[in-house]
């Protein structure tokens, strides 16, 4: 098996599997599952938390992961989109209670914007190297069907010298006058 770690965004696999959803009516050639799960850790260096030894916390992580399959045969990949949250210190009795769940599209969306946010990964898996070929194909052509424009956040001010700029190009600042 060969992983590759991809310069995807989280978010723009989710809007591609919504708009691809969409497009088929709901039965698009993908296989999707999203699952959260979580991560105990017991042995950790109590004190950097502020809490002794004999108390019983333990470390907590939440992992979800969105994992996307094509219904084939050939040129099968696995792509999976893992997002990291801390969740904290967590005693042992409410651990118990944190079992591994079944979350919607949406729900991942949500864990995408979580606080505590570890880490995003987007990689695809698949069985050789050329078949990540195929996978590249199967991306460009989602791109191609479904665009996707990230709109990226400037500061006020410079939003204001760029409409400004498109006002004073689009109207004359005074209309001429005609002297006679």
């Amino acid at each position: 098996m060969k992983t590759f770690i991809l310069a995807l965004s989280a978010s723009e696999v989710v809007h591609l599997l919504r708009d691809e959803t969409k497009t088929a009516k709901g039965q698009p050639e993908l296989n999707t599952t999203c699952e959260k799960d979580y991560i105990i850790e017991e042995d950790f260096d109590h004190r950097v938390y502020g809490i002794r030894d004999e108390e019983q916390f333990d470390l907590v992580t939440s992992v979800t992961t969105l994992t996307v399959e094509p219904r084939r045969e050939s040129g099968y990949w696995i792509l999976s989109v893992i997002v990291e949250r801390e969740f904290g210190l967590v005693s042992t009795s409410e651990e118990n209670e944190m079992t591994s769940t079944e979350l919607t599209l949406d729900e991942f969306e949500l864990e995408l914007s979580a606080k505590g946010q570890k880490g995003i990964t987007v990689r695809v898996i698949t069985q050789a190297s050329a078949v990540k070929r195929d996978f590249d194909y199967w991306l460009a052509d989602m791109r191609v069907r479904h665009p996707w424009k990230i709109e990226v956040a400037r500061p006020d001010a410079t939003l204001r010298r760029e409409r400004n700029r498109s006002i004073a190009t689009s109207y004359p600042a005074h209309p001429k006058r005609h002297t006679d």
